[in-house]
């Protein structure tokens, strides 16, 4: 028997020792002589979210010293209250950082650390390259107006040459970073990300090969949890296809395809399918991307492959309900309700006793700070549609009658209030989580679009209401 144990504890040894073999104990030096006792940290991220792994405090000379293991390269975050961070890889290599203070980030500078070395400058170069391309990209096309405006050419011989001699430094700095490691593969998410909202700008009819290229990435990667950029890869995709400039039905098609895409690549993870699902889910609920939030529900809860944790299930089940296709409850305008602007008006009793093909039903208030910019530019819509059978119905979700009454009292269309708020019945019905949200059903209730804006209601209703 003793024999066994002793077996047991060396095998246990010998595990410990492999495991630890593939650790790498990070040195990390630091002087800001302008920061002496002064409290900073380095976070990490492992997904969307970033964690603290250290705290430490500088000396009276400004100086810290501390170590980091880890078995794979991440970047740090070396950061004090309300500065800017500084990056570090780590897992890298020892490293010594120079410097007057975080709040002077110019000051600060790499004493050792060869990767970090090359990071710093390649990223200082790149970021002053990036800045100097973007003004002669908008100088090159300022001069081009000018000249036809004026009748007369403005040469833009030396800033389409200044132009395109950066833009090949730029391409060829990149073989200064070895192909196959860290540095270049982050350095070209980075620059994926950066011009993304440049290229939605200026190409927004033809976004589309942008948007293959943020397809390619795979999303389940280490390096992309590890490197702070998940969030902004996944936004910057989402980004374009929603500011291309493409019909509704395309729009919403594009994105599908691209929650197919990543989430086929994150099957593999169960804990980052979890989190990818879940930030999603939450980016389209900001945004109101309703058509986005709904395919992402609705597949994810009939995936047969990674389950889902309890949480993130109950919020992906309202989608179950009131989906594109449903019929809707029909709403009943009884008593309960207080109508603004029902003088001389005929009013109907439910949403079934409307003659129009197609209602809009809006769920909103006069404290939602979107709901007063984009619910006042339905008079508008309603004023050009309301003689092709189109109607809206306002449900507000106030609780003040007179607040109430002033946000409605230039609607033209039936606007109605029970000051319940969320326990209104009919926002109870129809699953309602934020504001403003709408629903555009037809002659018989079933929901054929859930417009994430007045635009795509519009682009809509331009394409079918004729």
């Amino acid at each position: 028997m003793i024999i066994i144990i002793d077996m047991k504890i060396k095998i246990l040894l010998f595990l410990l020792v492999l495991l630890q073999s593939n650790l790498i104990c990070q040195k990390i030096y630091g002087r800001f002589s302008g920061m002496p006792n002064q409290l900073f940290s380095v976070e990490v991220y492992n997904g969307v979210d970033a964690k603290t792994v250290i705290n430490c405090t500088t000396n009276d000379k400004g100086e810290f010293e501390f170590s980091h293991s880890g078995a794979g390269i991440e970047v740090g975050y070396l950061k004090v209250e309300n500065s800017k961070s500084f990056l570090i890889l780590l897992n890298i290599e020892d490293v010594e950082i120079a410097g007057i203070s975080l709040y002077e980030p110019q000051s600060c500078y790499l004493v050792k650390g060869e990767q970090n070395i090359l990071m710093q400058r390649f990223s200082k170069d790149n970021t002053e390259r990036s800045i100097a391309i973007d003004a002669l990209k908008y100088l090159n096309g300022y001069y081009k107006v000018r000249s036809k405006e004026i009748d007369s050419p403005i040469t833009d011989i030396s800033i389409g040459e200044e132009l395109n001699r950066l833009l090949n430094e730029e391409y060829f700095s990149f073989y200064t970073l070895p192909s196959d490691g860290f540095l270049y593969w982050y350095f070209t998410m980075k620059k994926l990300v950066n011009i993304a909202i440049l290229e939605a700008r200026i190409h927004e009819n033809n976004c589309k090969p942008m948007i293959e290229k943020f397809r390619r990435i795979y999303y389940a990667d280490e390096r992309l949890f590890r490197s702070g950029l998940l969030k902004e890869v996944i936004e910057s995709q989402f980004y374009l296809i929603e500011n291309s400039a493409l019909p509704v039905d395309t729009l919403i098609k594009q994105m599908e395809i691209s929650i197919d895409t990543m989430l086929a690549h994150l099957e593999v993870n169960e804990s980052k399918y979890n989190e990818v699902v879940s930030f999603l889910f939450e980016l389209f609920e900001e945004h109101s991307l309703n058509s986005a939030s709904e395919y992402l529900a609705l597949r994810t809860l009939k995936s047969g492959g990674c389950s889902i944790n309890d949480d993130l299930a109950s919020k992906l089940q309202v989608y179950q309900f009131m989906k594109t296709g449903d019929i809707a409850p029909n709403l009943i305008i009884g008593s309960s309700y207080s109508i603004s602007n029902a003088k001389n008006k005929q009013i109907p009793k439910s949403l079934s006793d409307f003659s129009s093909d197609y209602t809009l039903v809006v769920f909103g208030a006069s404290w939602c700070p979107k709901c007063a910019h984009e619910i006042p530019q339905l008079i508008e819509v309603y004023q050009q549609r309301k003689n092709q059978k189109f109607e809206i119905v306002f449900i507000s979700l106030d609780t003040d009658k007179a607040a109430f009454e002033s946000f409605t009292h230039e609607f033209p269309f039936l606007s109605i209030c029970d000051f319940k708020k969320w326990e209104t019945q009919a926002a109870s019905d129809y699953k309602v989580t934020r504001t403003p949200m709408l629903f555009l059903l037809d002659k018989n209730r079933k929901i054929v679009l859930k417009p994430n804006s007045i635009s795509m209601l519009k682009d809509w209703l331009a394409n079918n209401l004729k």
